[in-house]
């Protein structure tokens, strides 16, 4: 059986050989971004307009490498912070 779901690949710009590594072994691709950097600029740009960026006072999402223990448990964190709350009429 064979699987045919997506798979989104990053690929660095200097891996010139991969598209035709691709189109030479008749594999069908599509370009979603060209540049992945810009994609999260935009991201970033849109959220800090709109107030979503996250408090940075307790985590830093820019600058610092975090282990999969405190992901979790920031996770944890801004699901108790934003849950939704039940209406009780």
């Amino acid at each position: 059986m064979t699987d045919l779901r997506p798979i989104l690949t990053l690929v660095s710009p200097k891996r010139t050989g991969f598209l035709s590594a691709l189109n030479n072994s008749n594999i069908r691709y599509e370009v979603a971004a060209h540049s992945f950097q810009k994609v999260v600029d935009a991201e970033r740009e849109e959220n800090e307009i709109n107030g979503e960026m996250f408090n940075a006072k307790t985590f830093d999402y820019d600058n610092t490498y975090h282990t999969y223990a405190q992901i979790v448990t920031e996770m944890q964190s801004l699901n108790s912070e934003f849950a939704f709350k039940k209406i009780r009429f």
